[in-house]
């Protein structure tokens, strides 16, 4: 599965018959883990595949033209993880447009454009008074976000719905 499809799966509930592809995909065999008393979320950890799925309760989704059923745990963030960390292996998928595990920031903007934040200029200089270790891109419908090591390799892509769904 390219990382891209996953797109189409943001926004479905666990059990919805359209994500069962992507449990399918993912070997995933059990439901997200319960949500706590006072918790929003519920996640799914792929440890093995560098994978972490994260369901909102629907009650908490700022905004959705999408019905649900009362309780729905709705996926609303996919991430993969580019290097071991807290016991996730690498991500063993293909990455988007070609983009490698040890991607430097320079590679990343190659690969996806310019961020929406942080901000750069006409020439694609870092503008002063921001930083780049979390880069986000804003699509209609998903997020993307891309985080980096301290040495300025990426470390962690994420998408999420859009930031007035999520």
């Amino acid at each position: 599965m390219e990382f891209f499809d996953y797109v189409k799966y943001l926004g479905m509930y666990w059990g919805e018959p359209g994500i069962k592809p992507l449990v399918d995909a993912l070997a995933i065999s059990k439901p997200p883990k319960k949500i706590s008393k006072g918790d929003e979320d519920g996640f799914i950890d792929q440890k093995k595949i560098g994978v972490c799925l994260t369901f909102t309760d629907e009650r908490f989704l700022k905004k959705s033209s999408k019905l649900f059923p009362e309780g729905a745990m709705v996926l609303c963030n996919i991430r993969v993880y580019l290097t071991n960390s807290n016991g996730y292996k690498p991500y063993a998928g293909n990455l988007p447009k070609g983009m490698k595990l040890d991607a430097s920031k320079t590679d990343v903007l190659q690969a996806l454009g310019f961020p929406n934040d942080p901000k750069y200029s006409r020439s694609g200089e870092l503008l002063p008074d921001e930083d780049d270790w979390k880069m986000r891109w804003d699509r209609s419908n998903h997020v993307l976000f891309c985080t980096f090591s301290d040495e300025g390799t990426a470390t962690k892509l994420a998408l999420q719905l859009p930031l007035d769904q999520a």
